[in-house]
């Protein structure tokens, strides 16, 4: 849990609460370790993937419709900024690729 938490940048108890709603939700599915009871593996369900597919559809709508707006040339800069700004992440948040964490 100490692994989401601090992806999140949030303190221990917010996430475990956080987690206990998505979890209610059945947006995640929490396992424990049978090796060690301390880990818990949280993973995306099947749902939860759904509803993040129908959430990013909803968003690039919305961005292709700021774009449509911004016109080529202050998209092709906000791209760019974009894009450093990925690189930035990438590199200061090595996470799962998996949509796990323990």
């Amino acid at each position: 849990m100490g692994d989401v938490a601090n992806r999140l940048r949030l303190p221990l108890p917010r996430t475990s609460k956080l987690l206990g709603e998505l979890e209610g939700l059945g947006l995640i599915e929490r396992t424990r370790d049978c090796a060690d009871r301390r880990r818990v593996t949280v993973r995306t369900s099947r749902a939860g993937k759904r509803t993040a597919a129908k959430l990013r559809g909803a968003h690039r709508g919305r961005l292709a419709g700021l774009l449509e707006v911004l016109g080529p040339r202050d998209t092709e800069q906000l791209l760019t900024i974009f894009e450093r700004a990925a690189d930035r992440l990438k590199t200061s948040n090595r996470g799962s690729a998996k949509g796990e964490f323990s």
